[in-house]
């Protein structure tokens, strides 16, 4: 209804988020600290392969598999650097719920990479795919433990790296039949299973971050607002004093 404008917005996002890339690079990477690197990086680097995935719309399909392969050396990258970083340090509670992410990349690679290949490998989307499921299996088993932490804005962790999950086995599986490869039933049960999964994740995320804005409206001063205005006035105290 409106390609011109739509076209327009996509390349604007694409600059964009390359100019992020730029700036944490500049930020971040130029004053690098391991104890600074979390599941987040994942986001600046291997996100820009979300405009593989859109870019057929456009026929950019040229534009999005060179995106994709450059989002993908970032994450084979990035998969040792922030793995390394969990092994050496400890994550701050409210930081814990990043770990979801671990999920996103390799699915999102995949979907990126059928949405752009001339003729996709079987054998490499094969790879994709595997890894992709034993990253969510583990992101899986610590879910329970995740679940109990009380709400923080990291929660939205839990949202797109499962719905990113289902669409890749989704997609892949479709791809295999396409090309003659018989695959039992029980991949569509798995399928079927993480859609159900994203969805209540979505919508569980979805009613904290509503009750957590709702509170807020209603209690407007936050705990940390609280406590500097007790410090103020106890300097203020000792100060007369």
């Amino acid at each position: 209804f409106a390609y011109i404008p739509a076209f327009a917005l996509w390349s604007a996002a694409v600059v964009a988020h390359l100019a992020l890339m730029g700036w944490f690079t500049a930020r971040f990477i130029s004053h690098f600290k391991l104890h600074e690197v979390f599941p987040t990086y994942f986001i600046c680097y291997v996100g820009i392969v979300v405009a593989s995935v859109t870019s057929p719309t456009f026929g950019m399909e040229a534009v999005g598999h060179l995106l994709f392969w450059f989002g993908f050396a970032c994450y084979v990258v990035l998969l040792g650097l922030v793995t390394y970083r969990y092994m050496k340090h400890e994550i701050p509670e409210s930081a814990r719920p990043l770990f979801c992410i671990y999920t996103a990349p390799m699915s999102l690679s995949l979907v990126g990479y059928l949405a752009t290949a001339p003729q996709p490998n079987l054998v490499f989307v094969l790879a994709m795919l595997v890894l992709a499921q034993v990253l969510f299996a583990v992101v899986l088993s610590r879910l329970p433990v995740l679940l109990r932490l009380r709400f923080y804005p990291s929660y939205a962790a839990m949202t797109f790296p499962f719905v990113i999950t289902a669409t890749a086995l989704g997609q892949g599986t479709a791809f295999f039949r396409a090309n003659g490869v018989a695959l039992p039933f029980a991949f569509d049960v798995v399928f079927y299973v993480e859609v159900a999964l994203a969805t209540i994740m979505v919508a569980y995320v979805l009613a904290h971050y509503l009750r957590f804005f709702f509170r807020r409206i209603e209690q407007p001063q936050s705990v940390a607002v609280l406590k500097e205005n007790a410090q103020i006035a106890r300097f203020s105290e000792n100060f007369d004093n």
